[in-house]
């Protein structure tokens, strides 16, 4: 049941994702609501350990590794996306800048999470 809740939830996650747009008025009147009630059962259903799609996925290193670097990942990217924004961007966001910023980030937070983090948590 857990696997098909959550199953579920994703599948409305992506959609809404995809095709809701910040111009729709149901957005402001009960969509964040939705939003956030969707990844609470998201997150809810992929952490308990009786999920089966979960424990198959939970050990894959390019699954593993993101996890264990969200912290830095957290703190690199909303920095980085507003310092290295450009005027022609105002339409919309460019490819190559979000491909660039994605990498520059992704390679920051390794850095951070090898040298700083890992090292400061072995020394507790």
């Amino acid at each position: 049941m857990l696997a098909l809740i959550s199953v579920l939830s994703l599948a409305a996650f992506v959609v809404l994702g995809l095709y809701v747009s910040e111009e729709y008025t149901w957005v402001y009147r009960g969509g964040f609501l939705l939003f956030a009630l969707l990844s609470v059962v998201l997150v809810y259903t992929l952490a308990n350990d009786n999920n089966p799609i979960f424990n198959k996925f939970r050990y894959i290193p390019f699954i593993k590794r993101p996890g264990e670097m969200s912290y830095s990942i957290y703190l690199w990217h909303f920095p980085i996306i507003i310092l290295s924004e450009t005027q022609s961007e105002i339409n919309g966001p460019k490819t190559i800048y979000v491909v660039i910023r994605v990498l520059a980030f992704l390679i920051l937070s390794a850095f951070t999470y090898y040298f700083m983090e890992k090292p400061l948590a072995k020394e507790r």
